[in-house]
């Protein structure tokens, strides 16, 4: 439990732009958010994404904490590309290794790796390589870098990539960190993360530079912090 919140304080420390040193020469992440949306406006003009409909305005009363001047806070929405799942009929795959993965929930996710037990040789709902894949039903929040070159995904998982050359290491840090409030919010009327979930998340984003350096500190944090766990075990 101690090691469950100290992992919550040093990631919101992580975004907070308290664990690393701000340095001018990274420039401002405003820069990199008009890069991302001229990126973005490109690929939906070229029929590679479709257009998603108007995020709302970030509201002062919607900010729930102070961050360095050279960062921004946006929607997520605005810097991902999301890709939704689809379920398949038994006949559709298969165990004995045809055709690509497919990926159809929180089982196939295990410590932050996946677990390939189906395949199919018609998939339909394609994540690529590098894309994070988030369960968004049953057991939500569970996360994993997709290593396949290609996969399938059911409707229980989403698959995330990133826009220009934002860092997805940013994104799945920010996710670790705002996963509670998604599971708050699959516990009410609405069965299971949807994409306006997603979508409409504040996220403070750094400059390239940053994010990179942020995501190196945390990961020298977490396992210094995994160290402790296991010598605690071993003390038992």
């Amino acid at each position: 439990m101690i090691a469950e919140q100290l992992k919550k304080s040093i990631l919101q420390a992580a975004i907070q732009g308290k664990l690393t040193q701000q340095l001018p020469e990274d420039g401002d992440a405003r820069d990199l958010l008009k890069e991302i949306r001229k990126e973005k406006a490109r690929l939906i003009k070229e029929g590679k994404i479709k257009k998603e409909k108007p995020l709302p305005e970030i509201t002062e009363d919607e900010i729930p904490f102070e961050i360095p001047e050279n960062w921004c806070w946006v929607r997520l929405g605005e810097i991902i590309v999301l890709k939704s799942g689809q379920d398949m009929t038994p006949s559709n795959y298969n165990s004995i290794n045809k055709g690509i993965p497919y990926i159809t929930g929180a089982s196939n996710f295990s410590d932050g790796t996946i677990i390939i037990d189906r395949w199919t040789e018609v998939p339909r709902s394609i994540a690529e390589k590098g894309d994070l894949l988030i369960t968004c039903k049953g057991t939500v929040g569970e996360m994993a870098f997709l290593t396949e070159t290609k996969a399938h995904i059911a409707r229980q998982v989403m698959a995330i990539s990133g826009i220009f050359n934002f860092d997805i290491e940013y994104i799945r840090l920010f996710l670790r960190w705002y996963v509670s409030e998604l599971k708050a919010m699959a516990k009410s009327m609405i069965p299971g993360i949807s994409r306006d979930m997603i979508f409409n998340a504040l996220i403070p984003i750094p400059p390239i530079k940053e994010q990179q350096r942020i995501v190196e500190r945390l990961e020298e944090f977490l396992s210094e912090i995994r160290n402790l766990e296991n010598n605690d075990i071993k003390l038992k």
